[in-house]
This record gives structure tokens, C-alpha cells and sequence, in this order.
């Protein structure tokens, strides 16, 4: 058989006969055909995300285009990855894509590595099962027909286990041809012999329902538990092996869903009180694991050997104090259930079991658990020495209000009979320090002009330290303060050897969203140079860039998120326009970004014809400063450099410019530029702020005064814009955008309609309207109709940097993003912790759509985002921009349409509050303005959560609820949770602790170094 003939029978796409067309080769033909079939499958993987292969397949094989099926592409894309295998070696053999190669592919995929059975198979088979192979792996079916014909030898890997565990109880596909696993495995001894892997590997065999309800369920099906189970009554397995084996596994750092599985099988097996018994060690050894649920299963199975009377007390006593150590509330509470009666039948054990209580049970982050540990001790103060009762009084301070007050009993002796403050005084300074520390403050504020401290809300704050009342919240606009002192140098690119690393390290993974504009302004600047080794550096670099483009990943090869003339430009420098043609025929079939990676590929190709043409300088529209800020002087003197070049097109530079100038040194920017001539400098001018009225605006500069109005920022500049003949509409287009929200539930069946499941979903609604018109294409609009991307955390990072003065719209994206996985755990794929970076931000105020992004952070099980949501709400507390009125007024909008999950919000809620006396105050105030909405409303059951973080936070301040929030708790009564905790907040006294003296104090100290920044940053102008 020719090349030529191989090729067309694989573009035909006929897998079976490249099957039988290969089964009696010999090995000499085969390597005869092998590079050709490499280099065919090369150009099918590069292209099969393509509308079409033929353009490929015409470009790098014209020969075999006439015979391609235009028809069924992925029978191509199966056909060559069988003749990989038929005739190519291991390397090529390594690259297959096994995911093609399913269901009605087997019998070829069988076929072709019987005939050749080539000496490499083992390792071919161990590397598909491998990890980094997740989606590139064997499907079972023929994997075991390989076996049982002796083409491979049974692998030893841990993916044959995962494997092997995942498909014997397949029955979703092909319900007619079910078999019982326990029938399955009983008929082939070998595969009954890998039973016992299930408990080394972690896999997910035991994670599956035991029992499945769904129509289309096989009436014999058998999860594995049921399957173990049958095989061990069988004596097919070992039933005290089984046990063991179980145990055993919970202690090998399993994630929590396979955990929980051998939990399960542990329990099916139904273990006797004997059996239990001999193994009373091992799962008092589960009491020091790291898992919560591990703990639990340990405790809650001695729970069963104490009601039989035969639980170890010394040993459980001596265990159980890890319990106290985890989060979950579970164990936690079950161990001081067990404390309690062990103490009573076993007294000489309440000294070993106080120190563990002492330890950690006291502040465990659960307030019930601490409770019922602190009542547990004054229940035994008759059998407490003088020294525990000491060291309880010495540990008092550290421990939460309300477990203060249940210990009170306990140590008024040690007090001589004088009850301990239990207010929080001894761990915040005393009166005295705090009226010094005020009166300090008074001076430093006396000597700052009284704008900023207006601004600020300095006397305000110093006057509520006096008054019992809270301060007024701080309100500024971006415009009104100098925004450069609160963020960072951006440092340039100084050299074409710093350049080049940075290129470097950018192929392999971009770290932060500055990096591309680093990248863009050196080769800008510095394009012209080249490092000494320059040839033997790039050339790494640019064969990476030529591999296949790599999807959702975190380099810049990325082209979901790369904008393709970032990457021209890149690749010109380093290899020059022969290569960069050779670049374009690649990748210019690529049509995978949103409009807005669009826009920033075309400042790039203005970049870049700059560059061809000879003209090198500074970009535009390189950020000076952390965040996207450009100082305005930076940009007036990038401007000046360029007027002496007016041949080079800065349209798009200047555009995105705009979009990021700072407010600060605007009036030394506009003289700098007096005098100047350019068609542009008029519009330039505008935005610096020089008050004269736009003159009539030419339709071709429409989107650059449309900029200078977003540089302005008030809503008079769109006004004065559309005045002057901008026809254009669009958010930040024909005025300022802004956004508004409703919430609702999305639900929907199952695939078997036995199921429904609900989510919460968000619809915003921007005005002005994005017109469907041309304005929809202004950088602008743009800004605010980002299409639902899987961007990198870098990119996110970018795109929130080409206007820093306005990151609403990318904000409300995150915001549906994170609702959308509101119960998924974090991703790399689809990270969404970045959106919510901007937050950080010290100048950044906190608007309506901030705070429903922070709440959104809190509400999800992604734990990076309710990271950076509770750094952002903490530094916003810390910095003085956030209000507790203004989140708690959110949070009611949001709980009264049920849409929020009261664990979740309470818990991050409570984690912000222990920061500091001050952050205690604003998560109080917010809880009590959200008390306050149910007014009209029953408390919802679920509301102990937050009524219980509420609570701690008014004994630590010496509060009393507002008599709003007093009106919705008398609704609640009975012997609820929520019942039991509002009874208790109403008969909470206001008597303000020191603790709220000194949030008040902190404030002060927050406002007053704003104040003092935004002078000194005033003085150079603003």
C-alpha cells in the first residue's frame, strides 16, 4: 500500500477498513507509513475545533484533500488516531486522543493492537491510564478485551484501579446489557483480586448511591456496597478484611466524597458489637485525623460501643480532644455529649477531660459547641481544683462573649467573690488609654485642610466617639481624590534581556494582567533591540508558541483570551516578518475571542504597524501605576514624544488612554499640552479637564470624545458630548452606566424527571441599553458586554485594568459567573476569585453592585472567592470605605427573596468580624439593618445562623439591638433556635464596652490616614 493510498483512507474516514488494511503489514511497512501518518495527525488535532478540516488538510497535504469527508468529522479524527496506532511508534502512539476512539470504535481500536501486539503496549496502556491523562484515557471495554487475549498485561497503575472501579457498575448507556457487579466479579476471579485496590487507590466506587431510584435503573442493579456485601456473604471475600480494609482507608487522605464512601461500606457490613469491639484502637486512631467526617464516623462509632457499655473511657478521653480542633460542629458536640456521661460514671477523669475542653472546646468556632462545653464545666466545679479554676479565669479573655457569661459561675470564686467583666475590657485598652489615644487624634485632624477632612468625615467620627451613636458613612467619587497615592509604581521594562525573560516566563504561565502590558510597551519602546544570545533564547519561546494553542490555560498561547495581535507583535519581534506570516496562515482561522479581546488585538496591530514602518516610542496607553491608572503628566509627555512622529496611527492607544487617565495632576498635564497642535489635542484637552465646551464632534472621532467623557467621568460630560453631535448610545457611551438587578430561581428535572433541582439566578439590566448599533463597538460599550468566557485569573485581571475608574460591567460578569457555580468548589478552570480583586482597591468606593459581589463571594462553596471576598470586605472596614447600613440594606433585599444561604453568609460574616473591634461593629450593624427588614416578616428557621453570630458581637460591644431589629426578634418565639436566640437579644442591656470605644477609636485613625494621604497627594496637584 503507497502513502498516498493510507492518507486517502484515512481523510475517508473509514476506521474499519484502515483496520483491516493494516492487520497484515509488517513492521518495515508500517515505519514506512509512519511519518506520514504522523504529520496527518498533527494537522487533523490541530484543526478538528474547526468548522472545517479541509483548509488544513489542503494547505499540508493538497493530495489528499479531494478525498476528505466533509460529512462526519469526527470519523476522520477517529480514523487517523487508528492508524497512529496501526503503524506509528510509541512517541506518535502517546499522542493519541483515546477520547475519540469510543463505542462503535472498539472493535477497530481492538483489532489493530492484536494484529500488531507491539512490544511497547504495556507502556502505551499505563500511559492513557495515567493522571495527566484524565480525558485521554482507555475505555474499559476493550482495555479488557486486550487482556483476556494476552495483548497487555493487566496494569498496576492506580488508573487502572479508578478505571476499573468507575465502569464495573456502568449502566447508564446500555441498560439492557447490565451485569451485577457481584455476578461480574465472581465469573472472573482476577477481577475479584482487585477488589482490594479500591481500598489503596482513592477512587470513587464507594461514593455512588447505594440505591438508585431512577425510571430508567436496571431492576438488578447492585451499587459496589451492595456487591461487596453479597460476595462477602458468599465467603468470596473476606469479611474482617473488608473491615479492616475500610477503616483503613479513612485514614489515607482520600478526598471528603471517597471518605464518605468507605464510611458507608463500613457501616453495610453492619459489623457486630464484637466486632466493633476489636477494633476499638483503630477507630479511636480516626479521633486524630484532619477530616471532619472521618472524626465523626470515628466518634459516632464509639457512640455505639458506649451505649453497649463497652467504650475504652480512659482512651476516648485521651483521644477525643482532637475532636475540639476541626470546624464541623458534629464531632465536636458528640464528644461532649460522651465527656458529659463518662464524667459521671468515671469522676476520676473530669481533670484530663477539662484540660481538653480548656484547650480548644471553649473557642470552637461553633457558638453551641462552645457553649455546651462551658456549661459542661460549671456542671463540674465541685470536682475542679483551685489551679484548673485559675487557669479557666486566666483564658477568660480570649473566649467569646457569650461563653464569658455561661462561665461566670464558675469564676466569681476565683475573683473572690467579684464578678469578672465580661465585656471584653481586658483584652482592649482602658478608658484612659483610649481618651489619650482620641485626643491625639484631635491634633493630627486640626492640622489637615478642611476639605479633606469634610471629605473624609473626620470630625464627624471624633465626634461619635463622644456620643453614643455611629458615625455617617464616607462618600467620595473617584474624581474628587488623588488616586496615584494609594496604589503602586508599575515598573517599566528597562532592557531588551529583561524583555525577553519576561516573554519567557509569560509563554509559560502570565502571572499578572500587567505582564501583557509590560510585554506591549517594551517591544513598543525597545523592538528595535535585541539581546547578544537573543537566536538561541527565542527560539525555545517561539517553538512554543507554534505547538498546538493551548485552551483555558494560564499562558499567553492561550487564544480564548490572548488577543492574536498581541501575540503578532511578539512573535515579529522575536523572529521577524517572515516568521509572522508564517504565524498568520496558522492562526488566523482562530475565531475564539469575545469583541472586547478583539478591540485590544487591533490596538495591538495598530502597535505593531507601527513598529514595521520604524516607528518605536512609549504606548499610550501603558499603565504608570498598579490597576490600569495612567498618570496624566506620564501621558503628557508620552503625547509630546510622538508629535514629533504624527505619521504613526495612535487611535486605538489613545482611546484605552483615556479610559485609564487618573485624576491626579490633570491641571499640570493641560499645561504642559498648551500650544500644541493635533486633531486630537482638542478632545485630549477635554478630558484633562479644561472647561471649554466640546466643539462640533466629525462622526470618524466619535469614540475618542466618548473616551474624554469617560476620563471626565460626570454625567454632564455625556450630556456635553451628545450636545456636540455624538449620536452613538451604549453604557458610558450616551451617558453614565449604570446597573440594576433582579433575583429569581432557576428549576429544572432531571434527565429522568425523578429530581428537581433549583438555583438562584441574577438578570441585570444596564442603562443606558446597549443600542444594537455602532456605538455597541466603542471600547466603552465594550467595557459592559463581556461575553461569558473562561478566562485566566491574568486576563480577568486586564481586563479590570482598562478602566479602573468603572469596573461595573466585568463586575456584574463575575457576579453571574459566581452564582453560576454558587455549588461548586473552586477551579482553576474557571477561576472567579479575580473578579472580585478589584474590590481591594483603597480608592475604590463600595457601591450597591460591590457589596452584592462580596455577598455573592460568601454565598458560593468556592473557597477562593469567599477568600478574597472577606479580604476585600476587611480591608474596606479597615480603610473606612465600607458601611455596615449600606451591606446590611443589601443583605435584607436579597434574604427577603430567600435567596440567600444563611450558613455560608453567617460563617464568613463572623470569620470578618474577629479582625478587630471595629470589624465586629460594621458586621453587627449590617445584621442588625438586616434584622430590621423582617419587620413585616417572620424570621425564616434558618436565621439562628446569623442570629447567632449577632448575638456574640453585641455582648462583645455592650450593645442592645436597634428597636427596628427589636420589632422582627419579638416575632420569634417558642423553642427554636432562632426563638431561643432573639429571647436572648432582647434582654440584652446597652452598656457600650470599651471594645466599642475602641472600634470608634480605629475608625478615627482609618479616616485620618486618608485624609492625610489625599493631602499630601492634593499638593501636587489634582
Amino acid at each position: 500500500m503507497t502513502a498516498d493510498e493510507w492518507g486517502q483512507l484515512i481523510v475517508s474516514g473509514k476506521f474499519d477498513e484502515v483496520a483491516a488494511a493494516a492487520a497484515g503489514l509488517t513492521e518495515a511497512e508500517r515505519r514506512a507509513l509512519s511519518k506520514t501518518t504522523a504529520k496527518l495527525a498533527t494537522t487533523i488535532r490541530r484543526n478538528s475545533w474547526q468548522d472545517s478540516l479541509k483548509p488544513a488538510v489542503e494547505e499540508t497535504h493538497p493530495t489528499l484533500a479531494p478525498h476528505l469527508n466533509l460529512r462526519d468529522r469526527d470519523v476522520v479524527c477517529t480514523a487517523v488516531e487508528i492508524a497512529v496506532l496501526s503503524v506509528c511508534p510509541l512517541g506518535d502512539a502517546k499522542k493519541v486522543r483515546m477520547h475519540t476512539l469510543r463505542n462503535d470504535t472498539h472493535a477497530a481500536l481492538v483489532k489493530v493492537l492484536t494484529d500488531r501486539r507491539p512490544e511497547w503496549i504495556d507502556d502505551f496502556v499505563d500511559h492513557h491510564l495515567s493522571p495527566r491523562n484524565e480525558w485521554q484515557t482507555f475505555e474499559w471495554a476493550p482495555l479488557r478485551e486486550l487482556i483476556r487475549n494476552g495483548v497487555c498485561a493487566k496494569p498496576t497503575s492506580d488508573g487502572y484501579v479508578r478505571l476499573y472501579a468507575m465502569n464495573m457498575g456502568a449502566w447508564y448507556y446500555h441498560t439492557d446489557q447490565y451485569v451485577p457487579i457481584s455476578e461480574q466479579l465472581a465469573a472472573e476471579p482476577d477481577l475479584l483480586d482487585d477488589v482490594w485496590r479500591l481500598f489503596e487507590v482513592e477512587n470513587f466506587a464507594f461514593s455512588a448511591p447505594m440505591e438508585v431510584t431512577s425510571s430508567n435503573t436496571p431492576s438488578q442493579y447492585e451499587s459496589w456496597h451492595t456487591s461487596i456485601a453479597k460476595l462477602s456473604a458468599r465467603g468470596l471475600l473476606d469479611r474482617q478484611r473488608l473491615l479492616d480494609e475500610s477503616i483503613a482507608a479513612l485514614q489515607r487522605g482520600f478526598k471528603n466524597n471517597a471518605l464518605s464512601g468507605y464510611a458507608r461500606l463500613h457501616d453495610h457490613l453492619q459489623p457486630t458489637l464484637d466486632e466493633l469491639a476489636a477494633r476499638q484502637p483503630a477507630y479511636l486512631d480516626l479521633l486524630t485525623a484532619r477530616v471532619g467526617q472521618v472524626v465523626n464516623f470515628g466518634i459516632n462509632t464509639l457512640k455505639k460501643l458506649d451505649q453497649a457499655k463497652r467504650l475504652d473511657d480512659a482512651g476516648f478521653i485521651a483521644g477525643a480532644g482532637r475532636a475540639f480542633d476541626l470546624p464541623a460542629k458534629g464531632p465536636a458536640k458528640t464528644a461532649i455529649g460522651l465527656f458529659k456521661k463518662i464524667g459521671k460514671r468515671s469522676p476520676q477523669l473530669t481533670p484530663t477531660a477539662t484540660r481538653a475542653l480548656l484547650h480548644s472546646a471553649l473557642i470552637h468556632p461553633d457558638a453551641d459547641c462552645a457553649a455546651a462545653a462551658a456549661q459542661l464545666l460549671v456542671e463540674w466545679r465541685a470536682q475542679l481544683d483551685e489551679k484548673t479554676i485559675a487557669a479557666i479565669n486566666e483564658r477568660l479573655p480570649e473566649l467569646p462573649a457569650t461563653v464569658q457569661a455561661l462561665l461566670q459561675p464558675l469564676v466569681v470564686a476565683a475573683n473572690n467573690g467579684i464578678s469578672p467583666s465580661l465585656a471584653g475590657a481586658a483584652v482592649t485598652p482602658d478608658d484612659a488609654e483610649i481618651a489619650t489615644a482620641v485626643a491625639e487624634l484631635r491634633q493630627q485632624a486640626d492640622a489637615l485642610p478642611e476639605r479633606w477632612r469634610t471629605l473624609v468625615g473626620v470630625d464627624d467620627a471624633l465626634a461619635a466617639v463622644d456620643e453614643d451613636r455611629w458615625p455617617a458613612a464616607i462618600d467620595f467619587v473617584w474624581t474628587d481624590v488623588p488616586i496615584l497615592t494609594g496604589v503602586e509604581l508599575l515598573p517599566r521594562v528597562e532592557s531588551a534581556d529583561e524583555l525577553l525573560d519576561l516573554v519567557a516566563r509569560a509563554v509559560e504561565q502570565v502571572e499578572s494582567g500587567d505582564d501583557i502590558e509590560r510585554i506591549l510597551d517594551g517591544i513598543a519602546r525597545l523592538g528595535a533591540q535585541k539581546p547578544p544570545d537573543c537566536e538561541r533564547r527565542a527560539n525555545p519561546i517561539l517553538q512554543r508558541i507554534a505547538e498546538r494553542p493551548q485552551f483555558n490555560g494560564h499562558s499567553i498561547t492561550d487564544i480564548t483570551c490572548t488577543p492574536k495581535g498581541f501575540i503578532a507583535a511578539v512573535i515579529w519581534w522575536l523572529g521577524g516578518d517572515d516568521l509572522l506570516a508564517s504565524f498568520r496562515r496558522d492562526w488566523e482561522r482562530i475565531n475564539y475571542s469575545s469583541n472586547i479581546v478583539d478591540f485590544l488585538s487591533r490596538r495591538c496591530e495598530e502597535t505593531l504597524a507601527r513598529l514595521r514602518a520604524g516607528h518605536f516610542g512609549p504606548m499610550l496607553s501603558t499603565p504608570t501605576h498598579a490597576g490600569g491608572w495612567i498618570d496624566p503628566l506620564a501621558f503628557a509627555a508620552r503625547w509630546r514624544y510622538w508629535l514629533a512622529n504624527p505619521a504613526a496611527r495612535l487611535d486605538l492607544d489613545l482611546v484605552l488612554a483615556l479610559h485609564r487617565m487618573a485624576p491626579d495632576h490633570r491641571p499640570a498635564a493641560l499645561a504642559e499640552l498648551a500650544n500644541v497642535e493635533h486633531p486630537s489635542i482638542a478632545a485630549i484637552r477635554w478630558a484633562l479637564g479644561d472647561r471649554s465646551t466640546p466643539p462640533r464632534i466629525a462622526p470618524e472621532a466619535a469614540e475618542l470624545w466618548v473616551a474624554a467623557a469617560n476620563a471626565r467621568g460626570q454625567d454632564s460630560a455625556f450630556t456635553a458630548i451628545a450636545d456636540a453631535g455624538v449620536l452613538l448610545q451604549g453604557p458610558n457611551v450616551s451617558g453614565r452606566a449604570h446597573y440594576a438587578w433582579t433575583i429569581s430561581w432557576h428549576e429544572w428535572k432531571s434527565f429522568s424527571g425523578d429530581e428537581t433541582f433549583r438555583l438562584p439566578q441574577i438578570k441585570f439590566t444596564r442603562s443606558p441599553a446597549l443600542a444594537g448599533s455602532p456605538g455597541d463597538d466603542c471600547l466603552a460599550a465594550l467595557l459592559h458586554s463581556f461575553q461569558d468566557r473562561y478566562w485566566r485569573p491574568s486576563m480577568i485581571e486586564h481586563l479590570a485594568s482598562l478602566q479602573p475608574s468603572d469596573g461595573s460591567g466585568l463586575l456584574s460578569a463575575g457576579i453571574e459567573r459566581l452564582i453560576g457555580r454558587i455549588d461548586d468548589p473552586s477551579s482553576s478552570f474557571e477561576p472567579n476569585h479575580p473578579f472580585l480583586q478589584s474590590l481591594i482597591q483603597v480608592d475604590r468606593p463600595l457601591d450597591e453592585l460591590a457589596y452584592l459581589a462580596l455577598v455573592t463571594g460568601f454565598m458560593g462553596k468556592d473557597a477562593d472567592s469567599a477568600a478574597v471576598a472577606r479580604d476585600a470586605l476587611i480591608d474596606a472596614v479597615d480603610d473606612g470605605r465600607a458601611d455596615g447600613q449600606a451591606f446590611g440594606a443589601l443583605l435584607s433585599q436579597l434574604t427577603l427573596a430567600d435567596w440567600l444561604k444563611l450558613n455560608r453568609i453567617s460563617a464568613n460574616l463572623a470569620e470578618v468580624a474577629r479582625n478587630s473591634p471595629l470589624h465586629a461593629a460594621t458586621v453587627a450593624q449590617a445584621i442588625d439593618a438586616l434584622i430590621a427588614a423582617y419587620a413585616a416578616f417572620a424570621l425564616p428557621r434558618d436565621f439562628h445562623h446569623l442570629l447567632t453570630v449577632q448575638l456574640e458581637l453585641l455582648m462583645q460591644l455592650g450593645l442592645r439591638p436597634t428597636e427596628a431589629a427589636c420589632a422582627s426578634l419579638r416575632k420569634a418565639t417558642g423553642s427554636s433556635k432562632t426563638g431561643k436566640l432573639s429571647a436572648r437579644m432582647l434582654a440584652l442591656e446597652h452598656r457600650p464596652t470599651a471594645a466599642l470605644a475602641e472600634a470608634k477609636q480605629r475608625l478615627v485613625e482609618s479616616r485620618l490616614l486618608r485624609a492625610t494621604r489625599w493631602a499630601a497627594g492634593a499638593s501636587s496637584g489634582l
